[in-house]
C-alpha cells in the first residue's frame, strides 16, 4: 500500500498525548520497486528553451560578424586570396597587435617594430642560427619598404618565413611524425606535438611562450579537430 505525507500518531508510554512522527512518502509502484529512481527526466521550461534558442542566435550572429570583418580587412590591406586564407584563422589579432604598433600619424610601423611585433605572437624562430636568418630577411624586406611596413607586407612576410622554415625542417618534421604519431593517421596531437617540441629542445620555457604555442595550434587546426597535418 502507498503510504501517504500525513503524519502518524504514536500514543506516548506515559502519556496520553500524542507524538507525532513525520513519514516521507515513498510511492511503489504494482511491481514493487520504488517510482523515486525511476523518474523521467523534466521536461525543459519555455523559458530554458527560448535561452538555448537565444544563446545559439547569439553565436551564429558573432560567427557571422567575424567572418565579415574578416573580409572587410582582407579589403582593407589588399590581401590576396591565398594570404588571406593563410592567415585567416588568426588574422583579427594579427591586425589588432599591428594596429597596437601603429603611430596615429603614420600608416605603417618601422621594423623594430615588427620584430617585437613577432615576437609578441610568438612567431620568432626559437634556435639561434634561425633567428639570426629571420632577422637578416626582415631586415631586408625592409631596406626594400624604407624601413616602414604595411600590414599587407607584414603578412606576406610572415608567411614567406613560415614557408622557408617548413622546407628547412622538412626533414625533421618527417622523423617527428616517425617518431611521435602513435595513431598513424598523419596528424599529431597536442600532446604528441608537445612531446616532439620536447624532443628537439623547443619547449617554451615561459607561460607567454607555453601560450603562444597554444595558439599556433589552434591557428593550425581550424577546424577544432584535436589534431594538426604536416
Amino acid at each position: 500500500r502507498n503510504a501517504t505525507d500525513e503524519s502518524l500518531a504514536v500514543m506516548s508510554p506515559t502519556s496520553s498525548s500524542k507524538l507525532m512522527v513525520p513519514v516521507v512518502s515513498i510511492a511503489v509502484d504494482s511491481r514493487g520497486t520504488d517510482s523515486s529512481t525511476a523518474q523521467e527526466a523534466p521536461t525543459p521550461s519555455l523559458d530554458e528553451n527560448l535561452a538555448a534558442r537565444a544563446l545559439t542566435l547569439c553565436r551564429e550572429r558573432i560567427t557571422l560578424a567575424r567572418k565579415l570583418r574578416e573580409r572587410e580587412l582582407q579589403a582593407q590591406t589588399e590581401l590576396d586570396e591565398s594570404d588571406f586564407q593563410a592567415i585567416r584563422p588568426k588574422l583579427l589579432q594579427f591586425y589588432d597587435r599591428y594596429e597596437s604598433f601603429r603611430q596615429p600619424d603614420r600608416e605603417r610601423i618601422s621594423v623594430r617594430q615588427v620584430w617585437s611585433l613577432c615576437k609578441e605572437l610568438g612567431i620568432l624562430p626559437q634556435g639561434p642560427q634561425e633567428r639570426k636568418l629571420f632577422e637578416r630577411d626582415l631586415w631586408a624586406i625592409g631596406e626594400a619598404h624604407a624601413h616602414f611596413l604595411s600590414f599587407n607586407a607584414v603578412v606576406r612576410f610572415i608567411l614567406l618565413q613560415r614557408e622557408t622554415q617548413l622546407r628547412n625542417y622538412a626533414h625533421d618534421l618527417s622523423m617527428c611524425f616517425r617518431l611521435f604519431e602513435r595513431e598513424r593517421v598523419g596528424s599529431l596531437s597536442l600532446s604528441e606535438a608537445s612531446q616532439a617540441l620536447s624532443h628537439f629542445q623547443l619547449v617554451p620555457t615561459t607561460k607567454e611562450g607555453q601560450h603562444n604555442f597554444k595558439a599556433l595550434y589552434a591557428a593550425a587546426d581550424p577546424e577544432g579537430s584535436g589534431r594538426i597535418d604536416r
